[in-house]
């Protein structure tokens, strides 16, 4: 679907990929890298302040509306041993308390938003989609998530389903990466890396199934042909979902 319109954008994942959106008062379990630096952006304003035990192994930097948080790597010569014991850290946010149940992880550095009053994001969504009619929404929002490039008033969830999972579409191996909100506009897109073990062109239909979805307006997969083991991208959009995380 809207292949045409899509497959001249690259579907690499771009540095800085927000993995997860977190929203006030509430308290969220997000996997943060034990080897990289950790980048959490407030959107509402300053970070004012971030509050977690100094007994953990882990250093906090603070500038502006960015935190930056890296656990500490013990080397005693021979090996190196990476933090895995959960952290709490309390980040106030533009004068919003944010709690994040932090779960270091053997992962690449990400990237976390402090998300805003959902009334508010609902209503900047209504003002950018809401003259455009539903195959422009479906097409701007896939590429906006293909090119890293998402407005401020989306909500990002990291995956429900996590692991690569082979039972989802036959012949391929699957993992979801994240779920892309538009509160207001009533989509929403999920991101999922697909790969096969001998390699061959995908299909988009893989995705028409109950398991990725019981509204699906719109499906790009880039690239289609893979290699074996090569991981490719594809992005299902429902149309009148609200999933709650």
């Amino acid at each position: 679907m809207m292949r045409k319109a899509l497959v001249w954008i690259l579907a690499s994942l771009m540095p800085g990929l927000v993995v997860a959106e977190i929203m006030p008062g509430s308290i969220e379990e997000v996997q943060l890298s034990n080897r990289d630096v950790n980048h959490i952006v407030c959107k509402s304003g300053d970070i004012n302040d971030v509050v977690f035990s100094q007994e953990k192994p882990s250093t906090v930097k603070v500038n502006g509306s960015n935190a930056f948080i890296k656990f500490l790597i013990k080397d005693d010569g021979f090996a190196q041993q990476y933090v895995t014991v959960r952290s709490e850290f309390y980040i106030v946010c533009a004068g919003e308390v944010y709690t994040l149940i932090s779960v270091p992880q053997n992962i690449p550095a990400q990237r976390i938003v402090l998300g805003t009053d959902k009334h508010k994001t609902m209503a900047s969504n209504v003002e950018m989609y809401g003259a455009m009619s539903l195959e422009e929404q479906v097409i701007d929002l896939t590429v906006r998530a293909m090119k890293g490039d998402l407005p401020d008033s989306v909500r990002i969830n990291g995956p429900k389903r996590k692991g690569w999972q082979s039972s989802l579409a036959p012949g391929a191996e699957i993992q979801e990466i994240r779920t892309i909100q538009l509160e207001g506009v009533g989509l929403t897109l999920t991101e999922y890396a697909v790969r096969t073990k001998t390699g061959s062109k995908l299909d988009e239909r893989m995705f028409l199934s109950t398991n990725f979805g019981s509204n699906i307006v719109g499906v790009t997969i880039h690239p289609l042909e893979v290699r074996p083991s090569q991981v490719s991208r594809a992005y299902v959009v429902q149309k009148g979902v609200s999933n709650e995380y």
